[in-house]
């Protein structure tokens, strides 16, 4: 079993599994003497590690876990949006979208900008983005969210970048920055380790992946090259968290038609990448990655079909757990953060010409 004060939030409870189980048919069975359940919102569960209001041992009052529809940030439909978390605010915006009733053939790459508040599970309109952007790579320093490459897509013209932009979370200012010295790209990756941002691999459109891998060092606007990924082949598509002073990347296209489950652990310290346990689950691409307490999270995506499974992974004893799959239904192309170790995962697509605007979030449930 786990540590117990590295769980997630809905890891925390302080049984064994027998008598989790035990204390949910305690539940269906006060249910049926006609208790009612409570569910909890974003601003009342416990941050991750801790058990503060959860009195998972008390029989009298289980709890178990749910998947819970937050408030729906705007009537857009989007797909491949950013999303990042900056201390207690989560942020969505730009993507592919239309809104309903208009046509989805016709979508455009958005620039707005939203912010979630989970403690009146509102979201506020914020300063748009500088520029129009989808299938970006984000990462976040501080107070600060970084998004790098992407691809701009209108009825006339399709634009890949190679540039990045700064959302100033205290004066809700937006502010370019040193572009990455490297080719414009869609669908890379990008994360956190300290006070540095990485960002990598990718995809041209018209020829192989990428597989190369960049430092942005905020202090001096400088970006440095690192070791690329292992392999002959590039990446795209991927998911990405960084755990400690480690960043992950895993699954995705490794090229033309072909994925897989890796997850690749990159080391700054020694400039190295090291292959960790694979994903033990389908393969995908497009799947949403964020860190998630002392863990990382992965969810969705997509292959052969849609998926909605949720896996967070220990690099303690370097191994995937699984757990309740995410409840606003299979989808690809979606946008994933954490507040307070509560993880939220929302938009994206169940198909080509279906997108999405729906939001959840993985709380408690009193019965």
């Amino acid at each position: 079993m786990l540590p117990i004060n590295n769980f997630p939030i809905y890891k925390s409870l302080s049984m064994t599994r027998n008598r989790i189980a035990m204390s949910i048919v305690a539940a269906v069975v006060l249910l049926q003497a006609g208790c009612t359940k409570e569910e909890v919102s974003p601003s009342q569960a416990s941050p991750a590690g801790t058990k503060n209001n959860v009195k998972a041992t008390n029989l009298i009052f289980p709890f178990i876990e749910k998947w819970i529809q937050a408030s729906t940030p705007t009537p857009a439909m989007r797909k491949y949006a950013i999303g990042f978390a900056l201390g207690t605010k989560g942020y969505m915006g730009g993507g592919e979208g239309y809104f309903p009733g208009q046509d989805p053939n016709y979508a455009q790459t958005m620039n707005d900008f939203w912010e979630y508040d989970p403690a009146g599970n509102t979201w506020t309109q914020r300063a748009d983005m500088l520029f129009p952007l989808e299938r970006a790579a984000t990462f976040v320093i501080g107070t600060r969210g970084f998004v790098c490459t992407g691809q701009s897509f209108t009825s006339t013209q399709m634009t890949l970048s190679n540039a990045l932009y700064m959302y100033d979370q205290a004066s809700n200012t937006w502010h370019q920055r040193s572009s990455l010295p490297a080719s414009s790209r869609c669908d890379a990756v990008g994360l956190n380790i300290g006070d540095s941002g990485y960002v990598g691999t990718g995809s041209p459109l018209t020829t192989a992946n990428y597989r190369d891998w960049w430092l942005y060092d905020p202090r001096t606007d400088h970006w440095t090259q690192r070791a690329s990924m292992p392999g002959t082949f590039g990446r795209a598509m991927a998911s990405s968290f960084s755990i400690g002073q480690y960043g992950f990347v895993a699954c995705g296209e490794v090229y033309a038609s072909a994925y897989d489950t890796a997850l690749w652990m990159y080391s700054p310290a020694i400039n190295r990448w090291t292959r960790k346990a694979n994903l033990p689950a389908s393969s995908r691409y497009y799947a949403t990655g964020f860190n998630y307490g002392s863990y990382g999270a992965l969810t969705c995506g997509e292959f052969g079909g849609y998926l909605n499974d949720f896996w967070y992974y220990d690099l303690n004893t370097d191994t995937w757990h699984s757990d309740l799959s995410m409840g606003g239904g299979a989808r690809s192309k979606a946008v994933g953060f954490a507040i307070n170790g509560i993880p939220y995962v929302g938009t994206g697509e169940t198909n080509p010409y279906n997108y999405l605007s729906d939001f959840w979030y993985l709380a408690y449930v009193k019965l």
